[in-house]
């Protein structure tokens, strides 16, 4: 069986003076933390423990104790979904409870912490994984930035794919055939299967214009030149923001769905629902007009 190598850092520490004492309890238990100058500092070298065991009589001190943090989202998931399914006769209290916090995971627990703290404002989380074969697909990184606005994620290889998309709008070319220098990136010959017949019309008209740089005569064509080059910029880089506002419209469709099915009564009258619902509109649209379904 492969045993993959696990790894996580993250910065900055999180004010202990924020955090609750079930809130600490748990993280202490999901990853290695250590109390550095005021704040908690997260870490691990085996990556993050889930399910998680904690010993009941912890567990009950830490959710009884009165902090700023009484109603966290973190007190609401363990009443709702680990104290509610333990049997309630004659409890021991030295006996350990499993916690699975694939529902919650700790990302969660952190956002809470940063949007209830008056002075945390992030915490970048940096993962990397590898197997000691070092093959080239047995090795990634990802990285978090979670603010009290969302937890944004991205793994390496999301990465990677949008470095070769960006690379791919922005070059048409490598040399200019003839194995001498290359020509300027921007006047690069576009070849004639192009799909992008507007870009194909600008580096024509580049070329063109080209033509009269050393012609005293005639009057702002640097300017001019400026202008297509910047133009031609903006529309080679056309259906690579298109393609993120598809996937971006996916994933939002997707978060919707599962929202609804969570709680249909956020179907009507909820902020934030109405704002993601606004938002595939306006989305849709521009996908159309991009795609000339619709003018205007």
């Amino acid at each position: 069986m492969t045993c993959l190598q696990s790894k996580i850092t993250t910065y900055p520490a999180l004010p202990i003076v924020d955090i609750s004492p079930l809130e600490k309890l748990i993280l202490s238990k999901v990853l290695d933390c250590a109390e550095i100058d005021g704040g908690l500092e997260l870490y691990a070298d085996t990556g993050p423990m889930n399910p998680i065991v904690v010993a009941r009589r912890e567990l009950m001190e830490a959710i009884d104790t009165p902090d700023q943090a009484n109603e966290s989202l973190l007190k609401r998931f363990v009443r709702e979904r680990v104290l509610s399914i333990l049997p309630k006769e004659d409890p021991d209290p030295e006996s350990v409870v499993f916690v699975d916090l694939s529902e919650f995971p700790w990302q969660f627990i952190v956002q809470d912490i940063i949007t209830r703290s008056p002075t945390a404002r992030e915490l970048v989380v940096i993962q990397w994984i590898s197997d000691p074969s070092q093959r080239p697909d047995t090795f990634g990184a990802s990285v978090s930035l979670i603010t009290e606005n969302g937890i944004l994620h991205a793994t390496s290889e999301d990465l990677l794919a949008d470095f070769r998309k960006r690379d791919l709008a922005l070059a048409s070319g490598t040399s200019n055939g003839g194995g001498g220098p290359r020509t300027h990136i921007d006047s690069v010959v576009v070849p004639p299967d192009d799909p992008n017949d507007t870009v194909d019309a600008l580096m024509m008209a580049e070329r063109f214009v080209t033509g009269f740089e050393d012609d005293e005569i005639q009057e702002g064509i640097a300017d001019i030149l400026a202008g297509l080059r910047a133009a031609i910029r903006r529309e080679r880089l056309r259906p690579v923001l298109l393609d993120a506002l598809k996937e971006l419209r996916s994933a939002a469709i997707g978060f919707r769905d599962d929202a609804y099915r969570r709680a249909p009564h956020l179907k009507v009258g909820n902020e934030a629902v109405n704002l993601l619902s606004a938002f595939l509109l306006n989305a849709e649209r521009i996908i159309a007009e991009a795609e000339g379904r619709i003018h205007g």
